[in-house]
């Protein structure tokens, strides 16, 4: 076989597998939230009827993800006026003991759920993963990586995405 054709080969496979993994890793898995295997920081289990009624953010995010921290920082900022209608819901995988830590650590006045499982069993190869749900609990936007809250515009449209 011709040198050429064995390196065309080999690109087109090298190719391949860096588009797996780059849409592996940048889109965000549709989630069915009720058989997600959650708890709270209490280790009771958390009941999905009970975002129903709120706008909310579900962030996947782990402790030591400083994407995750940047953007629950920024979060924090907004929460109390541009976001008050907002329920924030952060998710990690992480043991309670250390997602305790984290929240007490930024003062952070979210609501912390321990996910029974790994990420990766759900599909989640990159945090933060975020999912905007309407009043009904319903998805509405997902997204791999973190919102531009600060952005009016972007903040605007993310909330009018959750109305219903």
């Amino acid at each position: 076989m011709n040198k050429k054709w064995i390196f065309l080969i080999f690109f087109l496979i090298l190719a391949f597998i860096a588009f797996y993994f780059y849409h592996k890793t940048t889109t965000a898995p549709s989630l069915q939230l009720q058989n997600l295997q959650v708890s709270d920081l209490n280790a009771q289990t958390f009941d999905w009827n009970s975002v129903k009624g709120k706008k909310t953010l579900l962030c996947f995010g782990a402790s030591w993800c400083v994407d995750c921290r940047k953007e629950l920082q920024k979060l924090v900022k907004l929460s109390n006026n541009e976001l008050k209608e907002l329920q924030i819901i952060v998710v990690s995988d992480e043991p309670i003991e250390k997602i305790m830590a984290y929240k007490q650590k930024y003062n952070y006045p979210f609501t912390f759920l321990k996910l029974q499982q790994p990420f990766s069993e759900l599909g989640i190869y990159s945090i933060p993963t975020n999912y905007l749900l309407n009043e009904d609990g319903i998805v509405v936007k997902e997204h791999t990586g973190d919102f531009a809250w600060e952005d009016v515009s972007t903040r605007q449209h993310l909330l009018t995405l959750m109305e219903k």
